[in-house]
């Protein structure tokens, strides 16, 4: 989405709420506006009422994890992460986000790729849990995965500049300097600057 879309929907939401300010979804949804134009602390506040109006809405927990981790508060993204896949286990999004949680407050990367497994399990679409895997493999030193799981994202998101990226460092590693080369071009032409 774009800017203007999001102020768009909020302005929408706004309006929803104006009509059912009860609304658990219409807070949940503009919450999720919110951070997609980065204004955490009102993302944060919408998603908190969303869930006091609809407590077992499973999504707004993994939202709000989301928030918390980009706040770089992990714990409190993992907590709701568990929170989410305790009222519904086959949500993709919620795996997806508490892997990373995991991945960034304890560095363990065997429950990272055990949730980011589960998220693509899932929804084999989040082009962002592959993405993230092959980040982890890439500490591992797993190249060929790192490899794989990038043109996974590649493939779901061909702009996806980090995947570019990431898939020429492996490349490197892996004794492929032309392919290296191309990926890293392609990632700046997309406007990555590492």
């Amino acid at each position: 989405m774009e800017l203007g879309e999001y102020e768009r929907a909020i302005a929408d939401f706004d309006n929803a709420l104006r009509i059912d300010p009860d609304s658990a979804a219409a807070y949940y949804n503009r919450g999720a506006a919110y951070s997609g134009i980065l204004e955490f602390k009102k993302a944060i506040i919408d998603l908190d009422t969303a869930i006091s109006l609809d407590p077992k809405l499973a999504q707004a927990y993994a939202k709000r994890a989301s928030v918390y981790h980009l706040l770089g508060k992990y714990r409190q993204a993992i907590d709701d992460s568990n929170h989410g896949i305790h009222l519904n286990p086959d949500l993709a999004f919620a795996y997806f986000i508490r892997g990373a949680a995991v991945f960034h407050e304890f560095e363990d990367h065997k429950r990272a790729i055990a949730d980011y497994d589960t998220a693509i399990r899932l929804d084999p679409g989040l082009e962002e849990a592959y993405f993230s895997r092959a980040a982890v493999y890439h500490k591992l030193g797993e190249y060929e995965r790192v490899i794989a799981d990038s043109e996974a994202a590649i493939r779901l998101d061909p702009n996806f500049a980090e995947a570019f990226y990431l898939r020429g460092i492996a490349r490197l590693e892996t004794g492929d300097p032309q392919g290296a080369e191309q990926d890293v071009r392609r990632a700046r032409e997309l406007g990555f600057n590492p």
